[in-house]
């Protein structure tokens, strides 16, 4: 089965370190999460968990298709039709993988076969030539779909 994240597809920052002083002249560092990246692999948790997705058993391996539609800005040329710019397709699925632990399957480490892609959302295609046109900038918000099923042996 198919779902569908409503969430502009972020690419998963990378944990930031903050010194916190001490007594003296002795402290330590803190490694945290970016706010954005947090709230968006919480968002997409609660929407996962809203699906009633079921939680695949540990010793089985697993397929996930996923693609994420990104809205094209009306600034980027009519004639670039693929979001081959940053960010990094790696670093969305990262963000989808981080956020679907524990929720979809036990560890990311289950899946066996990944088919990934980034796209512009249709209507942002549409709606990008109409605010060129119209002088408007389009709000149309991008999202995510992704597949989690068996994996089999081809």
């Amino acid at each position: 089965m198919k779902y569908r994240i409503e969430l502009e597809p972020i690419a998963k920052a990378r944990a930031r370190l903050r010194f916190v002083a001490g007594k003296g002249a002795v402290g330590h560092f803190l490694s945290y999460t970016p706010t954005k990246t947090k709230k968006a692999e919480d968002f997409i948790k609660l929407q996962a968990k809203s699906f009633g997705i079921e939680i695949y058993p540990k010793e089985i391996p697993l397929r996930l298709t996923a693609t994420f539609y990104r809205c094209k800005s009306k600034w980027l040329p009519r004639k670039e039709t693929m979001p081959f710019r940053k960010p990094d397709l790696d670093n969305f699925l990262k963000l989808l993988l981080d956020a679907l632990n524990g929720v979809a399957f036990y560890d990311d480490s289950q899946i066996t076969t990944i088919e990934v892609k980034k796209r512009w959302t249709p209507e942002s295609q549409a709606a990008s030539r109409k605010a060129r046109q119209s002088g408007k900038v389009d709000t149309d918000s991008g999202y995510i779909e992704f597949e989690i099923t068996e994996d089999v042996d081809d």
